[in-house]
């Protein structure tokens, strides 16, 4: 980092930053809760892999805010899809996409 010196200045992080990190512990994905998954459309959960199955059961665990950073071809939009199906009473739904995906 000292090749970014002058144009950048770096400090210490604040205290309360560093009691964050210190004190957090990764977490985990929670297992697959059949519950969260009966809440889906059983064709929907039947088509998905296990870490989507996994990523749709953490996403519900976070009430629907999670940024699902998967690499590409690893299912992001049926994962994100069946998140939203579990919320279908609390419609309606915002999706932003580039104009090229509508």
């Amino acid at each position: 980092m000292e090749s970014l010196k002058p144009t950048v200045t770096i400090g210490p992080l604040p205290y309360f930053i560093q009691r964050i990190v210190k004190n957090s512990q990764p977490r985990r994905p929670p297992a697959v809760d059949s519950s969260i998954l009966s809440r889906i459309d059983p064709e929907l959960v039947g088509s998905l892999f296990q870490f989507q199955k996994e990523g749709i059961c953490f996403g519900v665990s976070r009430e629907g805010r999670v940024l699902i950073a998967d690499d590409m071809g690893l299912g992001k939009t049926i994962q994100a899809l069946g998140i939203a199906h579990y919320y279908r009473n609390d419609w309606p739904l915002l999706i932003v996409a580039p104009s090229s995906m509508k």
